[in-house]
């Protein structure tokens, strides 16, 4: 994401706070920093970053927290598998409804619980799920 789309999308949570946006209003209101190709282009980011959702003519803006799950938990998911594949090569991290669900052997398992247990309010954010190899 560049700064240009990062300004865009803050300016106009600022202005219409995650509610609908008709499209005219929202290119209207952009045409004061750009021109009106690189609006559609922002538009377009945006849109393909998943930070607008079009609906008919209309298009609604993530808040703040879906933004930074939108684009943070993927990382830490990714992170998360890169440490857990020395302990098990067939480990798997995904996320489901803002939820990191982990599945791995035992002993992967064993090592993720102590941490649980030192951080307990990372329990509701993350699910074990063992398999059998």
């Amino acid at each position: 994401m560049k700064w240009r789309e990062m300004a865009v999308y803050l300016y106009l949570l600022q202005l219409f706070n995650s509610n609908e946006v008709d499209r005219y209003d929202l290119i209207y209101t952009l045409n004061l920093f750009a021109s009106r190709k690189t609006v559609r282009r922002i538009i377009r980011r945006l849109r393909k970053l998943g930070l607008l959702k079009e609906y008919n003519d209309k298009y609604r803006l993530l808040s703040l927290k879906e933004f930074l799950e939108h684009m943070i938990l993927p990382y830490m998911a990714s992170r998360l598998k890169r440490r857990l594949r020395n302990l098990d090569p067939h480990a798997s991290v995904q996320v489901q409804n803002s939820k990191l669900v982990i599945q791995c052997n035992r002993e992967c398992l064993n090592y993720v619980n102590r941490y649980l247990k030192l951080i307990p309010s990372l329990h509701p954010h993350i699910f074990l799920q063992e398999y059998e190899p």
